[in-house]
C-alpha cells in the first residue's frame, strides 16, 4: 500500500563518523515502516501495523530529539512526487534535440549520451545513486530531486572556499552528503579529504552536472519533457570537410588525441533568445573565432540543454580544476588541446571508450587581456580582472600564446556566456 506521509531523516557528523538515515512511512491503513541505516546501504526495515499517525509522529519526534534532521521541511507525500526517470531521458532528448528525426546516426548519439549520463552518476557517487528497473534514480533517502542538486551546488562552492583545516568546512561536508549521498571512508576524518584535490572536486561538479540533466524533466502522464538550447542536426558534407581540415590543421602530435579524427560532424542550432543575445553582445565586442572545447560524454546531455556556464568566482578558490585554473571561465584550445579533455585521463584516470565528442564553438572575444607573466599558470590571470584595456574599459576575454607565461598550449578563457554560441558537436574515433 502506497505511504501518505512520510518523513526522511539524516544524521552526517564526520566527528563522531555517522552518516545515517531513518525513513518513516505511515500509509492509509495505520501501518508504519521504519527504515534506517548507513546512507548508501539498503538498511533494516521494521513494520509496525496500527500505529497510526501518533505512532508517526512520536518515532519522527525521537529521532529528532538524537539529532537527526529532516531532509525535507514537510512530510512528503509520496503520491506524485516524480522521480528521475533516465529509461525515458534519452527518449525525451531525441524529441526535443533532433525534432522527432529518425535519422540513425542521431538517434545514436541521443541514445550514446544519455547512457554515459547515467553510468557518470553511479560511479562518480560510488553507487550511492542507483537505477530502479524502470530507471529512476533514488538514494537510501528517496528520489533526486531539482532542487537538491541546486542546494549542493550553493554547498559545493563554499566547500571549495575553505581549507580543509577550517572546522566550518567539516559541517558544510555533512550538509552536502546529506543532499548528495556519498561513499565516504569508514575512519575518521573522511571529512578533511572530501572533495579536496582538483579531481575530487571535478568528480562533485561533473555528477551534479549530470544529475541535473536528468532531473530537469516535466513529467506528465509519466512521458518526460526536457527543453534543450540547442538542437542537432547532420552537417553537410562541405562543413563536415572543411571542419575535419580544421582539426588535423591545428593537431599536436604530442597529445594522446592526436591519433583521432573527425568521424562526424553535427550543425548545433541555439535558440532564439540565446542566440539574439550572442549577436547583440558580438556586434559590439566583435573578434570572433571559431574554437574549440572539449568535455566528457556524460556531460554533453547538460551542455547541449543550458549551454556552457561559466564557473562562479567561488569554485576558484585556488583549486586549479577545470574551469578555474586561469580564473573563472569558460575554455577553449586547439584541437588536440581540447580533445584531451574529451577523452579523459586529465583530471582522473578514466578514459572514455569508443567515439568522443568535442565542441566548436563561435567566441566573441573582444578586448583580449594578454599576459607574458611567467607566473601566469598560479596568479597571472587576476590581472586581467584588475586591469583596464587601452580604452579604460574592462577587457572581454584572456588570450595566451602557447609557449608564453608558463603555458605549454594555446588558451582562451570567456568570462560571458553571451559570448559563446557552440556552433557544432564533432565526433572523433580512430
Amino acid at each position: 500500500m502506497s505511504a501518505v506521509r512520510e518523513v526522511r531523516l539524516v544524521q552526517v557528523n564526520p566527528g563522531v563518523n555517522a552518516n545515517k538515515f531513518y525513513v518513516c512511512s505511515l500509509d492509509a491503513s495505520g501501518t508504519l515502516t521504519k527504515r534506517w541505516g548507513r546512507v548508501g546501504a539498503s538498511g533494516q526495515t521494521k513494520i509496525e501495523p496500527g500505529a497510526g499517525v501518533r505512532g508517526f509522529e512520536n518515532a519522527v519526534y525521537a529521532k529528532e530529539r538524537r539529532g537527526y534532521r529532516r531532509v525535507d521541511t514537510a512530510d512528503t507525500p509520496v503520491t506524485g512526487v516524480a522521480s528521475v526517470n533516465t529509461a525515458l531521458v534519452a527518449q525525451a532528448a531525441k524529441q526535443a534535440l533532433t525534432a522527432n528525426t529518425t535519422d540513425p546516426a542521431l538517434t545514436t548519439l541521443v541514445d550514446r549520451i544519455a547512457t554515459a549520463n547515467r553510468h557518470a552518476i553511479t560511479t562518480a557517487s560510488g553507487g550511492r545513486i542507483t537505477f530502479t528497473a524502470t530507471g529512476a534514480a533514488t538514494t537510501a533517502l528517496g528520489p533526486v530531486r531539482p532542487a537538491a542538486v541546486a542546494q549542493a551546488r550553493l554547498l559545493l562552492d563554499r566547500i571549495a572556499a575553505l581549507p580543509t583545516t577550517d572546522p566550518a568546512r567539516s559541517a558544510l561536508v555533512a550538509e552536502y552528503l546529506t543532499v548528495i549521498p556519498q561513499k565516504v571512508g569508514a575512519r575518521r576524518g573522511w571529512d578533511a579529504t572530501f572533495a579536496a584535490t582538483a579531481s575530487a572536486l571535478a568528480t562533485q561538479h561533473d555528477l551534479l552536472d549530470a544529475l541535473e540533466a536528468v532531473t530537469a524533466t516535466t513529467v506528465t502522464d509519466a512521458t518526460p519533457t526536457i527543453t534543450f538550447r540547442y538542437t542537432v542536426a547532420l552537417a553537410d558534407p562541405d562543413t563536415t570537410a572543411k571542419i575535419a581540415a580544421k582539426f588535423e590543421t591545428e593537431k599536436h602530435p604530442s597529445h594522446p588525441s592526436a591519433r583521432l579524427h573527425v568521424q562526424r560532424v553535427y550543425a548545433l542550432t541555439d535558440d532564439a533568445a540565446h542566440s539574439a543575445a550572442f549577436d547583440e553582445v558580438a556586434a559590439q565586442v566583435r573578434n570572433r573565432h571559431l574554437w574549440w572545447h572539449g568535455s566528457r560524454t556524460h556531460n554533453l546531455l547538460n551542455i547541449l540543454r543550458t549551454g556552457l556556464v561559466v564557473s562562479s568566482a567561488a569554485r576558484s578558490s585556488g583549486l586549479d580544476f577545470h574551469g578555474a585554473m586561469f580564473g573563472p571561465g569558460a575554455y577553449f584550445g586547439r584541437s588536440t588541446k581540447a580533445a584531451n579533455y574529451s577523452i579523459g585521463g586529465v583530471w582522473d584516470t578514466q578514459r572514455d571508450s569508443g567515439p568522443v565528442y568535442v565542441f566548436v564553438a563561435d567566441i566573441a572575444c573582444g578586448s583580449e587581456f594578454r599576459s607574458t607573466d611567467p607566473a601566469w599558470a598560479k596568479h597571472g590571470w587576476r590581472g586581467s580582472r584588475s586591469t583596464r584595456n587601452p580604452r579604460g574599459k574592462a577587457w572581454d576575454s584572456v588570450y595566451v600564446k602557447g609557449g608564453t607565461a608558463g603555458v605549454i598550449n594555446d588558451e582562451r578563457v570567456i568570462w560571458n556566456g553571451d559570448q559563446i554560441r557552440l556552433a557544432y558537436l564533432v565526433e572523433l574515433g580512430q
